[in-house]
């Protein structure tokens, strides 16, 4: 019997937080997310020259190394904010600040086993590491095979042109070391996926689930915050255009 027999579970009707609530806070984390982007003025310094006289755009290391840790400070800050919130707003039951972390862990997302001394042999986790291990996986494999379906095009493609993994035309160090060690891949393979995700699916959705909202709209509708965030691209265009104009002045 272990330790620790299980987290308490938190209330799940009449809702915990109300609409409103979750409406500001997760327009909060979007606008917070977006803005970390400009925070740094490395971050805002697309359309001019650098040193060296090459144009700067959202591509250029100094503005992904600048975006990468702002992002990434927003994104810590907005899972702590979630918590926190959780924890006052009294939908993590207050069982000691260890208890309190795995549970709110749990609701946005991110379950950590439970340490307990008397379940494991080996490590001290309830449940045991290898079920633990094997289940994060399926969570983890489920949707990027599902994603993947809407790559099948690109994917045939690249199977046409023998570019596969396996295939005489791919290359290791140049489809997967180069590319996803360079700032680019950081950018668009890691830290881009993994601060998103943590923001627009953990923590928007966590106060919504927790407002009682259907499932469809949990579904259909939270990502429209996702969808808000991306109107600042249009800014990026907007600079582009301005400097293909000044071009051809």
């Amino acid at each position: 019997m272990s330790l620790i027999v299980n987290l308490p579970n938190p209330p799940l009707g009449p809702p915990v937080l109300s609409v409103g609530f979750a409406v500001g806070a997760s327009t909060l984390f979007t606008l917070g997310y977006v803005g970390s982007l400009y925070l740094s003025p490395a971050g805002r310094l697309a359309g001019t020259k650098d040193a060296e006289g090459n144009t700067i755009d959202r591509d250029h290391p100094i503005v992904i190394r600048s975006r990468i840790k702002t992002a990434s400070l927003a994104t810590a800050t907005t899972v702590l904010v979630t918590g926190f919130g959780l924890w006052l707003k009294g939908v993590v039951p207050r069982a000691g600040w260890l208890l309190d972390t795995l549970n709110i862990s749990r609701l946005v997302g991110m379950p950590l086993p439970t340490p307990s001394l008397l379940t494991s042999n080996i490590l001290p986790f309830s449940p045991s590491l290898t079920t633990y291990l094997a289940t994060l996986s399926t969570h983890i494999l489920s949707p990027l095979l599902l994603t993947s379906l809407l790559f099948l095009g690109p994917l045939y493609i690249t199977y046409l042109s023998s570019e596969l993994p396996f295939q005489r035309h791919f290359s290791f160090h140049r489809d997967v070391i180069l590319k996803f060690t360079s700032l680019p891949g950081l950018r668009n393979f890691l830290i881009g996926p993994l601060t998103e995700e943590l923001v627009f699916r953990s923590c928007i959705l966590t106060p919504f689930f927790f407002s009682d909202l259907s499932l469809s709209k949990l579904i259909f509708a939270s990502p429209a915050f996702f969808g808000i965030a991306h109107i600042h691209h249009a800014y990026n265009v907007y600079l582009q255009g301005e400097m293909a104009s000044a071009k051809t002045a």
